[in-house]
């Protein structure tokens, strides 16, 4: 049967006693103490003689050993940090533990290890925003409408005249979770519960506006409906109604306003040559954008 284990504590009150013992010149032999604590001569001896032990790891003069060396160290996770910063999204949407590789780092850190390292940097796992995708053919000829329209207009007092207009939507959502003030434990209590419903189908995209803004002006938002469709998607009799006659002819062509108005394709908007939209603008003489006038607006959008 093998000598009993004898714990930190322990260890650490006998030695405590002897140096105080020898400190304090006290008439107190090694035997008596060992006694004390519980140990024989030769486990007591090899105690006090032991310097290795944790407790001893407090003395100025000898080199800490404590603790695990860190797996990650501070330039493997700078290493990974340049990674996130220099290739965005697409190395910013790999998986923890595949992020080292890709930044050149050799270590076996476990996932749990890499994400709280990066974490104490700042860098969390969150939703990534949602935008509309592009097709690239679209991409394509918006950048060429792009470069037309700056060649056109290369200087930025050139486009103090334009006015971008475009429709906007407002679906229905309740209200967001609130935050509130609460004592612990009182969760579940009635006067605590947010109350919250799905929306209806009908209740998407309830409410539909027009706007436009240029160089130091902003227009009101037009509110419009269109009892075609429930999305919203504009009309050219709304867009003559509710637009051009209800709100630019009144408030920016009588009221000698400069401006050209800059319109996407929308077929609500007449980008062709014979309807009712295009036959109100020539007939009151409202200018549109070149390129994309001569070109079909319809092209960019």
């Amino acid at each position: 049967m093998g000598a009993p284990h004898h714990s930190t504590p322990r260890k650490a009150r006998l030695r405590g006693a002897f140096e105080a013992a020898v400190a304090l010149n006290l008439p107190v032999s090694k035997r008596q103490l060992f006694e004390l604590h519980g140990v024989s001569r030769r486990t007591g001896n090899r105690i006090l003689s032991d310097l290795s032990d944790r407790t001893r790891h407090n003395q100025p003069n000898r080199p800490e050993t404590r603790g695990r060396k860190r797996i990650l160290k501070d330039a493997d996770v700078n290493a990974i940090e340049d990674l996130l910063e220099k290739e965005g999204f697409e190395a910013r949407r790999l998986p923890w533990v595949s992020m080292p590789a890709e930044a050149g780092v050799d270590t076996d850190a476990s996932k749990r290890t890499i994400q709280r390292s990066l974490e104490r940097r700042g860098w969390y796992k969150r939703k990534a925003q949602q935008v509309d995708y592009t097709d690239p053919k679209l991409a394509a000829r918006r950048i060429e409408y792009a470069k037309e329209a700056l060649a056109q207009r290369p200087e930025k007092e050139d486009w103090h005249d334009i006015f971008f207009s475009d429709e906007t939507h407002f679906g229905y959502d309740d209200e967001r979770d609130a935050q509130i003030a609460r004592p612990p434990g009182t969760r579940n209590r009635p006067e605590n519960l947010q109350e919250k419903r799905i929306p209806k189908d009908t209740e998407v995209k309830l409410l539909h506006a027009w706007a436009c803004i240029g160089y130091n002006f902003k227009s009101p938002l037009v509110w419009y409906e269109v009892s075609t469709n429930t999305n919203g998607k504009m009309s050219q009799k709304v867009y003559l109604e509710k637009v051009l006659e209800g709100y630019v002819k009144p408030e920016l062509l009588e009221k000698g306003v400069s401006f050209i108005l800059e319109e996407d394709g929308d077929s609500g908007h007449g980008p062709g040559k014979n309807n009712p939209v295009r036959a109100w603008k020539e007939k009151h003489g409202l200018r549109e954008p070149s390129p994309a006038a001569a070109l079909g607006a319809e092209r960019y959008s």
